[in-house]
């Protein structure tokens, strides 16, 4: 499985989604779709991860995600990306990368006292099954993973990256996660498109004088999704922030070889993401040839002369100017929504954007030591 690739994604999907509807051997596929049919050390070590399996499925219930997949596929995919990278079936790691957003996604508000005693017991029965140690380390590893309440997202990664002899076993949960989450935003948007060549269009936009003026396909606009154009940049904004934080605090002490694969993989998807999305508002939102290619000049000369290297105020130069700071720092739900909303409205910046994330996205592939200057664990200071 090629852990950006689309359709190896999808397929992993649907086959999880469809063990989760068969009541009488479905715990046991999933099993085999997360340790990708590799063995387990022992057999307690097996009926351990089946009992974690059985756990997280009821404690998510019949919680859905924002784009309408049940919620429990999230730890289930993230994990079995782990193992995929890793080629191990460690037992700490697949309990850590099932429960990493367990504390935060299960709501003790949003659930009766009853229910809420009877989920800890089940856990804390869970992991007293295992080695001392090994308990200890799957607590410690959580309580890392857990976004407190007064974090923002820059703290957040930031308290991740200082922890100590542990960091490179949450992180590389932490990269399975986000990698997770940018491969979802198309579970619910699989445009006709999809497989178009990016650059081709690129190239036609740039060179052909006559692109886009005579469309030969009459584009068919998908039902509106609750993850629109604005929210999806915002995924590649916090995927961005998680690659700087990582590339700014790997030295001395450099990325594992796993962790690199999943360094990548984030940023392929990121990067396919971006090209997904430019190809969205050309077909829909901005069909003038000649605006599309003023606009992808200004874009390729505000990228060529650096501007994507480092977090920026607002500015005359570029409408890219100030984009990290007016409409991804947040400083309330509200606020953001708001922000969200006013970039959603300004179709030029969007895709001005999915052009510079492109950008942003391919230096992380191409050089080792990119990252965006101005980004920290402060948050942005922009310049």
């Amino acid at each position: 499985m090629s852990l950006h690739d689309l359709s190896d994604f999808f397929s992993l999907s649907r086959a999880l989604n469809y063990s989760l509807q068969d009541t009488t051997q479905g715990r046991f596929f999933i099993l085999t779709y997360l340790v990708n049919k590799q063995p387990f050390k022992s057999r307690s070590d097996r009926n351990l991860v089946l009992k974690a399996i059985d756990y997280i499925i009821h404690a998510y219930g019949k919680m859905s995600r924002r784009v309408g997949p049940p919620a429990v596929l999230h730890p289930l995919r993230a994990t079995a990306l782990l193992v995929r990278t890793t080629g191990r079936v460690d037992v700490v790691d697949i309990l850590t990368a099932l429960f990493h957003d367990l504390l935060e996604d299960i709501s003790p508000l949003k659930q009766t006292n009853d229910l809420r005693i009877s989920q800890e017991h089940d856990l804390i029965s869970l992991l007293d099954a295992l080695p001392p140690e090994d308990a200890q380390a799957v607590q410690d590893r959580l309580k890392y993973l857990t976004k407190k309440p007064s974090e923002n997202y820059y703290t957040y990664i930031g308290r991740i990256m200082n922890g100590g002899p542990i960091t490179a076993d949450v992180l590389r949960v932490k990269m399975a996660d986000r990698l997770d989450n940018t491969l979802d935003m198309r579970m619910d948007l699989q445009e006709a498109f999809d497989d178009n060549d990016f650059y081709q269009t690129l190239f036609e936009t740039l060179f052909v004088s006559c692109f886009n003026q005579c469309p030969t396909t009459d584009w068919e606009h998908p039902f509106p999704s609750p993850l629109n154009g604005s929210k999806r940049l915002f995924q590649l904004f916090k995927n961005s922030v998680l690659l700087t934080l990582i590339r700014r605090n790997q030295h001395p002490e450099p990325l594992d070889k796993d962790a690199k694969v999943l360094f990548d993989a984030i940023a392929e998807a990121s990067l396919r993401e971006a090209q997904r999305n430019f190809l969205h508002i050309t077909r829909f939102h901005l069909k003038d040839g000649d605006r599309q290619r003023e606009l992808v000049m200004e874009a390729m000369d505000y990228c060529y002369h650096g501007g994507i290297k480092q977090a920026t105020l607002p500015k005359h130069h570029s409408r890219l100017d100030g984009l990290f700071k007016e409409y991804f720092w947040h400083v309330s739900k509200e606020h953001k929504k708001r922000q969200l909303d006013l970039l959603y409205k300004d179709k030029p910046l969007m895709l001005q954007a999915t052009i510079a994330f492109a950008v942003i996205f391919k230096n992380f592939i191409r050089d080792e030591h990119f990252y965006i200057r101005g980004i920290g664990i402060e948050g942005i200071e922009a310049h």
